[in-house]
């Protein structure tokens, strides 16, 4: 059998903002306090695609009033 076609393999991440978002509220309410007392943006990048997402101290102000822990 000879195969002449090839299948492209590309890969897709699904991450954005929200989900990692979320994953910041997973760590809970103490540790996103923490990230904001340090008075600086916080990065956290993708584990699969490694895209880098930034958070302000306003944006984490707003995930840790939705953070229920």
């Amino acid at each position: 059998i000879e195969i002449t076609d090839t299948i492209p393999a590309n890969f897709s991440c699904n991450c954005s903002h929200e989900r990692i978002e979320k994953a910041i509220i997973s760590i809970g309410k103490k540790d996103i306090q923490s990230m904001i007392d340090e008075g600086k943006e916080v990065e956290v990048k993708c584990h699969f695609c490694n895209h880098a997402y930034t958070f302000n101290i306003e944006e984490l102000k707003v995930i840790l009033n939705r953070a229920k822990r």
